[in-house]
């Protein structure tokens, strides 16, 4: 199947023997090219632009990576995807102990499967290698394994197509925000959280500008909550 590549890359497709498919994301380039034509082909789109300089890497063992999936050619002519991981991967993500809402790290593991999902082309084999190899990384950064089954679960759920009647979005404080979001779930209201220390208000100071104590930001950020919430529960009619 060959692609409208677009405007400056028509050489691609009047090359004699083009590529059967050609598929770029960014700067990295997925493309399957005749085995006696790949070094012809190669000089020729190097040839098209000298400030543009295009490397080859070739597949190894019929197997060969592109972004984050590793792709298996058959004798048979078919493809088998899985997730591709570098050999520097560390397999370190968000920390269950961190101060982050349970939604946050309840994403990191929901966005792991899904990916899992949808990259494995061979489900019986590949997908539970996957899951099993998800489950274990999640589990050494913490994740207790009750709370990676029922991520599983509730992704497997069809989402519901109710639209929320109003979405807000609130500084993280423990064991205050969760409080807000049980209170305005009922009404129909998403409630989301961001994290009002980061790595860039740490290391990042506007000049003139003076530091509050953990002390102090905590206060202030339990004040805003609370009247956010009064707010809110006006606007709903609650109050």
């Amino acid at each position: 199947m060959r692609q409208n590549l677009g405007t400056g890359v028509t050489h691609i497709q009047s090359y004699h023997s083009p590529p059967l498919f050609w598929i770029r994301y960014i700067d990295d380039v997925c493309a399957a090219v005749p085995e006696d034509h790949i070094q012809e082909f190669k000089d020729h789109i190097n040839a098209v632009e000298p400030l543009i300089i295009f490397t080859m890497e070739l597949e190894s063992d019929s197997k060969i990576s592109f972004l984050d999936i590793e792709i298996q050619h058959h004798e048979n002519g078919t493809l088998a995807t899985k997730v591709f991981r570098k050999k520097t991967h560390t397999d370190q993500y968000l920390s269950f102990c961190s101060h982050h809402p349970t939604e946050h790290k309840f994403a990191v593991a929901r966005t792991l499967f899904n990916r899992a999902e949808v990259i494995c082309s061979v489900k019986d084999d590949n997908l539970e290698e996957e899951d099993r190899h998800i489950t274990s990384a999640l589990m050494s950064n913490g994740y207790p394994h009750s709370f990676i089954q029922g991520v599983l679960r509730k992704s497997k759920r069809s989402r519901s197509d109710e639209q929320p009647f109003a979405t807000v979005v609130l500084p993280y404080v423990k064991n205050v925000s969760e409080n807000i979001r049980r209170i305005l779930s009922p009404l129909n209201v998403i409630t989301c959280f961001k994290p009002h220390k980061t790595l860039r208000n740490i290391l990042v100071h506007a000049k003139g500008r003076e530091h509050m104590n953990t002390k102090k930001l905590e206060r202030f950020t339990k004040y805003h909550v609370a009247h956010a919430m009064r707010y809110i529960l006006d606007r709903l009619g609650v109050l």
